[in-house]
């Protein structure tokens, strides 16, 4: 049997830098102060048991920490739950991938002018989730050009993708934005 194995495998970008902001806190804290990261760091089982094995734990709400270092995971979050997290008694550790902090940007930048935000990903998906947090009360998610053929639109339309979005399914859902604007 021949194994042939992609050029591009392993992590990406974001989740390379989310492990390496984990670690050097890891390196850097008084081992008796808990870390901790709001949901699982990355999409990885056995990665997210290496790092419960040094000591990191997984929340699920913010509230659920009262003191120590709470790390923002790869795929971020809205603005409002960073928000919680600065009230609480602990320090955050932001490690949004920059691609979705862009995308973060974008999607306010877009609410803020007026325009109505659709997301083309996994609603379910904590990154869209967190784009949503920064893309107004109009926003929609769409994952395919299906739902956009049943999607109330304005008149002034921004179009976002969660980063692991593929480029014909993206394509496709702006080609039919485009035939109903």
């Amino acid at each position: 049997m021949e194994v042939i194995l992609a050029d591009a495998a392993g992590f990406c970008f974001g989740v390379k830098r989310a492990l390496s902001l984990t670690n050097q806190v890891l390196s850097e804290i008084d081992p008796a102060i808990p870390v901790y990261t709001l949901g699982p760091l990355i999409h990885n089982p056995q990665v997210v048991a290496q790092l419960e094995a040094k000591g990191v734990q997984v929340l699920e709400r913010p509230g659920d920490a009262s003191s120590g270092v709470v790390i923002v995971r790869s795929h971020g979050v809205a603005p409002k739950v960073l928000e919680e997290l600065q009230e609480l008694s602990c320090d955050v550790v932001d490690a949004t991938c920059p691609f979705v902090q862009r995308a973060m940007r974008w999607a306010e930048q877009l609410s803020d002018e007026g325009y109505q935000v659709i997301v083309v990903g996994d609603r379910l998906h904590p990154e869209v989730q967190a784009i949503l947090g920064y893309a107004g009360e109009t926003a929609q998610v769409v994952s395919d050009p299906q739902e956009i053929r049943e999607l109330p639109i304005a008149s002034r339309v921004g179009v976002i993708a969660q980063t692991t979005q593929s480029v014909q399914n993206f394509k496709a859902c702006v080609d039919e934005l485009v035939g109903k604007v």
